[in-house]
């Protein structure tokens, strides 16, 4: 608490990395990325050493410490690379703005409306 100021902590959505094994130049993992899956989809990967230092990537799966991206990396990934990956927002407001950010004040939708399908029905002539 500071005055009236009361801080919560969060789980950090950030974390540092180091490829522990690896399938291709989308396909690696992590062993020690523990976190829930899909916990990284559509988030962000920064390259902070290895062949592709200084990069940044979209990450378009996760799941058990394996990472897929959404593009393959221009250099080879090797075990030992190191990184930073932030954690990403499939855009769903009950996984991600309440579960994962507590931040649904800022959802910026309209999730409960009806999708394209119910708006071009015609109502029931009977």
């Amino acid at each position: 608490a500071d005055n009236p100021v009361t801080w919560e902590a969060f789980e950090a959505w950030t974390r540092q990395g180091t490829v522990t094994e690896f399938h291709d130049r989308t396909i690696f993992r992590d062993s020690s990325l523990t976190q829930a899956d899909d916990w990284f989809r559509f988030g962000t990967i920064l390259w902070t050493g290895g062949a592709n230092d200084g990069i940044t990537m979209e990450v378009r799966e996760f799941s058990g410490g394996w990472v897929t991206l959404w593009e393959p990396m221009p250099f080879d990934i090797a075990i030992g690379d190191s990184f930073d990956i932030a954690a990403g927002c499939a855009k769903r407001v009950g996984e991600d703005c309440v579960a994962k950010f507590n931040n649904v004040f800022n959802f910026d939708g309209e999730p409960f409306l009806p999708g394209e399908d119910a708006a071009a029905e015609f109502p029931d002539a009977r």
